[in-house]
Parts: C-alpha cells; sequence; structure tokens
C-alpha cells in the first residue's frame, strides 16, 4: 500500500474513532477516568462462605446499602431484595446511628423489626441521610443484577 493511501486510511480511521467516542460521551456519563452508572441495581453475589448476599449501588455506582445476613439460598436473598423494595420508601423504617468510630450509619429495618440492611459509613449525618435518600429514590424500582451465574 503506498504511503498516500495509507494516510488516508488512518485518516479515516481517526475521524470514525472521534465520531464514537462524541457518540459514546452523549450516550453515557465519565468523570475522570470513571464509568458512571446510569441506573441503580441490586447486585446479587456469593461470598466465600457460599452464603447469597445482595448490594444495592446508587445511580452514580456507590454502593449505598448492602444485605445484613447471608443467606443459604439465592430465593432467600431474592426475598430479602424485595422486602429492602417494599420497605424502602418509608423514613420510619430507617434507624439512624454513630458507630464506635464516630462514623454515620443506617440500618434499613422491615416493619416488624428485622434488619433488612445496613449502609456503609459516612463521614457526616448529611451524608448518611443523602443515603437513605438515594435508597429511598433507587431501591423500589432498581433491577436485579445476578452475578452468580
Amino acid at each position: 500500500m503506498s504511503g498516500i493511501k495509507k494516510q488516508n486510511c488512518f485518516k479515516f480511521l481517526k475521524q470514525d474513532l472521534s465520531r464514537f467516542f462524541v457518540f459514546l460521551m452523549t450516550q453515557h456519563s465519565f468523570t475522570s477516568k470513571t464509568w458512571i452508572m446510569q441506573n441503580p441495581k441490586f447486585q446479587l453475589s456469593k461470598d466465600s462462605a457460599g452464603e447469597f448476599r445482595f448490594i444495592l449501588k446508587s445511580k452514580n455506582g456507590e454502593t449505598i446499602l448492602r444485605s445484613s445476613e447471608g443467606y443459604a439460598s439465592k430465593q432467600g436473598c431474592l426475598s430479602g431484595i424485595a422486602s429492602v423494595k417494599t420497605n424502602a420508601p418509608f423514613d420510619s423504617r430507617y434507624d439512624r446511628r454513630i458507630n464506635s468510630s464516630n462514623a454515620y450509619y443506617f440500618v434499613l429495618k422491615a416493619a416488624n423489626g428485622e434488619v433488612l440492611g445496613i449502609s456503609e459509613s459516612y463521614q457526616t449525618s448529611a451524608g448518611r441521610d443523602n443515603g437513605i435518600e438515594a435508597v429511598k429514590r433507587d431501591a423500589p424500582n432498581a433491577p436485579t443484577e445476578d452475578l452468580t451465574v
């Protein structure tokens, strides 16, 4: 292939790549090399002890709630997720707490008082309260991604 033909091929390839990246940037959110999730979701996984667990990821990709226990069966874990979806909208189901390291966190409980999920730690009470609002907003309609298959 002659030098001119090679230059033209590279020119078109560069144009196509530029169009592709512009398309990606308009379809998805990026911040400093980090892909930001557009949709919140539950992720179901199996831990090293063979128990099933879930986490709820917010639309920014951060974990905002994790299962309070390991489940012996996948169906049990799916029932736990369903209970989170049912109870998440109700502010009265959240216990706002401070741990021994003075970090803020919350616990989501069912109507019968059973703990369904525990949040990550937050440096401020405002951060914790934002986490609660994210669970209220995201959990009821979040799909479940099964990482065990």
